[in-house]
């Protein structure tokens, strides 16, 4: 039995997101690090940080490190496409069997989360309410979640 955990389908539907939708030579580009952070104190590591461009489409994420840190990654390496992204963010893996996290992914359904390490409200577009711009060159995007 394959065991799958919820990070890999995050970043697998991130990846693909990304078949076909890459940059375009000459496009311009930034890199993004940050620190994500829930009450003031570095996130669970592990926590994944997902990015769609809000024009394109196009995909983008990072996994958490221990310190809060990360730095968001294309498909092909840390050059993201300029522009303005909207931001989610997801907890830590889970386990389940590659069998039921289809039968929950053709449902919509995933199991209920803990909201003590990610609060529900950062878990979708819609809600999050998070945006971040790339600009051409460096970048730093530092996100604070609220437990409350």
């Amino acid at each position: 039995m394959n065991i799958f955990t919820h990070k890999t389908w995050v970043l697998g539907f991130v990846l693909l997101g990304l078949i076909g939708c890459g940059k375009n030579s000459g496009e311009v580009t930034g890199t993004v690090k940050g620190r994500l952070t829930l009450d003031g104190k570095p996130a669970a590591a592990g926590c994944v940080v997902v990015c769609q461009h809000v024009k394109r489409g196009l995909s983008a994420g990072a996994k958490v490190d221990p310190d809060g840190s990360f730095q968001i990654l294309m498909q092909d390496g840390p050059s993201i496409v300029a522009g303005d992204y909207k931001v989610l963010i997801q907890p830590p893996d889970f386990k389940m069997s590659h069998e039921e996290a289809m039968k929950l992914q053709a449902a919509n359904k995933f199991p209920k989360l803990d909201d003590s390490v990610v609060p529900k409200k950062y878990r979708s577009y819609e809600t999050a309410k998070l945006f971040m711009i790339v600009n051409q060159g460096s970048n730093k995007f530092d996100i604070a979640m609220e437990s409350k």
